[in-house]
């Protein structure tokens, strides 16, 4: 690539990143969220709380229909670091590559955290560890492969209930972020991460839920994000 083909990508990744950060803004004011925008950084504040820094990855190597997105989620007194997350999105055009990867990210991510943070919000689920109560916001499961019939809604909840009561720590916050993948050989990967940190308990559990999955011959995935709030 030479110099004027480089400036060139650079001044179209600058305009998509643009892009990405307004239509989440618009997406997020439909929901009803206060919203200031930094376009400098990539960068929103939702509801004077929560940071949401996001950034496009241009990779050449993947197909021209699928669009990366690095995204991090953070608030400054529970969780400075942010909640990081990598999520993948589909389309014929930018626009259509855009939406596709935000209702990714605001469905199975942001949602259960925004919700979590908002003191006034009644909890669908909750959970008990030694008389302390804990509010559960589980995100939409997100669905790779070919699936006949997508498993239940709070199946890794299920799955990793006991586990993760032996395991959450006494913080206001915790999060829980899995993903296990079966190829059509039989391979298993995947990752289950618990604060950011790599939860081996809870991968053993994955991988033994991914090996109950009825022979198919054809990639499986599956992803979810969960928020657990001490109240």
């Amino acid at each position: 690539m030479n110099n004027e083909e480089k400036l060139s990508s650079d001044d179209h990744s600058f305009e998509d990143n643009i892009l990405l950060i307004n239509t989440l803004k618009i997406h997020l004011k439909e929901l009803g969220f206060q919203v200031i925008e930094n376009t400098e950084n990539n960068s929103l504040v939702v509801n004077h709380e929560l940071l949401v820094v996001a950034e496009i990855v241009h990779n050449p190597n993947y197909h021209q229909r699928l669009l990366h997105l690095w995204i991090n989620t953070s608030q400054s007194d529970y969780f400075p670091e942010g909640i990081e997350d990598n999520i993948v999105g589909i389309g014929d055009s930018i626009e259509e590559k855009i939406n596709s990867v935000l209702n990714n990210y605001i469905h199975t991510t942001f949602l259960p955290i925004a919700n979590s943070i908002n003191e006034s919000y009644e909890p669908d689920i909750t959970m008990s560890i030694s008389a302390q109560i804990y509010q559960v916001e589980i995100g939409e499961i997100g669905k790779q492969g070919n699936w006949d019939k997508i498993p239940e809604q709070y199946i890794f909840f299920e799955l990793l209930y006991n586990q993760l009561a032996q395991v959450i720590s006494l913080e206001k916050f915790n999060w829980l972020k899995v993903y296990i993948a079966r190829q059509a050989d039989g391979t298993i990967s995947g990752e289950c991460l618990l604060n950011n940190q790599n939860w081996e308990e809870g991968m053993s559990i994955l991988i033994q839920y991914a090996n109950s999955w009825g022979v198919t011959h054809s990639f499986q995935g599956l992803k979810q994000f969960i928020m657990v709030k001490k109240l």
